[in-house]
């Protein structure tokens, strides 16, 4: 959704493509993006249709994204992952990119936040 004020991006279900920065090239950053994180496993399967935490890291960069909410994980078994890896995966992947941890988060089912700057 583009909006004067408000950009706000979500992925659905996707591969990782060079088409990501080719969005943030054209599009600026983003305020807000929905980005999944899991059903990822076994990759000879789901790769075109599903991106890894880590890859969900790289569309945050690739789009600008200023902060990002992790989805699709854990509401029932559809892949190979265990239940919490994807969450696991995210927080290493941030980790690794030397991101502030509250850049890219994920929520508790049913949980929500609100930020004075949201």
């Amino acid at each position: 959704m583009l909006h004067p004020d408000f950009k706000f991006f979500f992925a659905g279900d996707t591969g990782y493509s060079n088409g990501f920065k080719l969005i943030g090239d054209k599009f600026g950053y983003f305020n807000l993006a929905a980005l999944p994180i899991g059903g990822y496993a076994p990759r000879e399967i789901f790769s075109g249709a599903h991106i890894t935490p880590e890859e969900a890291v790289n569309i945050h960069q690739d789009i600008s994204a200023q902060r990002s909410i992790g989805i699709h994980w854990g509401t029932y078994v559809l892949t190979d992952e265990p239940y919490n890896e994807p969450v696991e995966r995210l927080r290493s992947a941030i980790t690794k990119n030397n991101m502030d941890p509250n850049e890219f988060i994920t929520l508790k089912h049913g949980e929500s936040t609100i930020t004075e700057n949201s």
